[in-house]
């Protein structure tokens, strides 16, 4: 008796199997072979957007309005509280902070050692624009990168290295307008051999 059974079920159970469409995670409307299923997949694991609506379809062709675009952005900045931040920052090469900060530079002649990473803090009365020049600390050390802290109603436009060996730092004002300007210019030296 349960031979007839399933001789009769096994035809209904490979034709459900066949007709039924592949699916990119729960979504009815993303076939397997979706250019876009693994970033539809990444944005529904990220929480940053689960579809649109309770159905289980991702609409990936309807359009993105602003407001859902900045909820989008909001979502996988790390600021939203309720989502964790999508973007994996905890390795830079392979290597953690701890070790970027302590690792000596390569062996051999080419190498970079005792680092620092100096800072000025300025201010400035009613300026649009507001430049600082960092110099290393120490002779014989170069700058290898720097950079300048965030500023309300400025932003920063320039940072790259000067000619005497140290770093050049250029806040501009958002507005065009003068502002009260008090930020900090980073430079980051080490010797070089």
């Amino acid at each position: 008796m349960a031979r007839r059974w399933f001789r009769r079920a096994l035809p209904i159970v490979i034709t459900a199997a066949v007709v039924a469409p592949a699916t990119a995670y729960a979504f009815n409307d993303v076939p397997a072979d979706s250019q876009h299923k693994d970033g539809i997949a990444y944005v529904d694991s990220a929480n940053i957007t689960h579809g649109c609506d309770n159905s289980g379809n991702y609409c990936p062709d309807n359009p993105v309005n602003r407001g859902q675009m900045a909820t989008f952005l909001y979502r996988a900045s790390g600021n939203d509280p309720a989502t964790a931040p999508s973007v994996n920052a905890a390795k830079v090469g392979g290597k953690t902070a701890a070790e970027l900060q302590g690792a000596p530079g390569p062996a051999g002649p080419a190498g970079v050692s005792g680092y620092v990473i100096a800072q000025h803090q300025a201010t400035s009365q009613m300026v649009n624009q507001f430049t600082s020049d960092i110099s290393c600390p120490t002779v014989g050390q170069k700058a290898f990168g720097g950079g300048g802290d965030h500023q309300n109603n400025f932003v920063l436009s320039a940072s790259y290295p000067d000619a005497g060996g140290g770093w050049h730092v250029i806040w501009s004002s958002i507005d065009g307008a003068n502002h009260t300007f008090a930020g900090t210019a980073y430079v980051v030296c080490a010797s070089a051999s």
